[in-house]
């Protein structure tokens, strides 16, 4: 009722430790079903188009990065099996890998146990589509780093999290995001695929790899929410293949940019494929 309209919630809780090949499966087939769902209509029941959505859960992600990025832009592995990459969320960009931080101190562990030979780690995630969700405050609750007058505030204790779990929670503010516009129609050209743009949301510099089918004349700039250039990251001819460039969120005037919401812009033969978000923390 707070948000005005229906939230998809998924809960994913992904085989543990060293299997990285049942998790790689795991990822690859919940992205054939999100396919189905939200191109095909093809779920357990009607999704209307621009369903806010939230993925989080224990998704035990200790192992090879790639089953994270099948999670957030849609690469699947296996795709004999499973069908061909799609970006998952209703805009045809990536989903948000939302990275939030312990109340009290500067750690964003939310597993730990002193009687394990493990070290504490990032198991639980959220992802959410940016394409229709804002994110307002987001932390991972960690009594034990409390203060006492923090604590006797909330009516908490310094040993509630542990004692519930020895997984911390994680809290998320939500809201619909402004002017939302989604399009009907998702498909992209074959010609042209980003593989990933990672670390997003970033504090130092985010990594974008994309790929080119035949040669073009190759554009990716930055743009802020008016639509001002920041930084051209490329401006030249590129044969195919698989191509990768860093932004460091410098602007052309070579100062640091500040904190918010930023555009990854693409276009080849002066045509514009693709916008994907960027959200730069100081």
């Amino acid at each position: 009722q707070e948000l005005g309209k229906n939230l998809l919630i998924i809960n994913s809780h992904l085989s543990c430790c060293s299997n990285n090949e049942d998790r790689q499966q795991q990822v690859d087939e919940f992205l054939s079903v999100w396919r189905g769902w939200v191109l095909e209509d093809e779920g357990p029941f009607l999704l209307e188009k621009g369903t806010p959505f939230v993925h989080l859960g224990d998704f035990n992600f200790v192992g090879y990065r790639h089953q994270v990025e099948t999670i957030r832009v849609g690469d699947i592995q296996d795709e004999d099996q499973y069908g061909s990459d799609f970006f998952p969320d209703w805009d045809s960009t990536g989903i948000v890998d939302l990275f939030s931080r312990h109340t009290h101190k500067r750690m964003g562990y939310t597993w730990q146990n002193d009687n394990s030979s493990y070290n504490p780690g990032k198991l639980d995630y959220i992802f959410y589509s940016d394409a229709v969700l804002d994110t307002g405050r987001h932390f991972i609750l960690n009594t034990r780093i409390m203060d006492e007058q923090i604590l006797d505030s909330h009516g908490l204790q310094s040993d509630d999290t542990y004692l519930a779990s020895d997984h911390l929670p994680r809290v998320i503010d939500i809201r619909l995001a402004a002017n939302v516009n989604i399009k009907e129609e998702k498909t992209l050209p074959d010609y042209f695929k980003i593989f990933r743009s990672f670390p997003n949301p970033f504090n130092s510099s985010i990594h974008i790899e994309f790929i080119i089918s035949s040669t073009f004349y190759t554009k990716i700039t930055i743009i802020d929410i008016r639509g001002k250039k920041i930084k051209e990251l490329i401006d030249d001819i590129k044969p195919p293949g698989s191509w990768s460039i860093t932004w460091d969120g410098i602007n052309e005037q070579g100062n640091p940019v500040s904190t918010g919401l930023y555009f990854i812009l693409f276009e080849l033969n002066g045509q514009h494929v693709q916008t994907e978000k960027a959200i730069f923390l100081k």
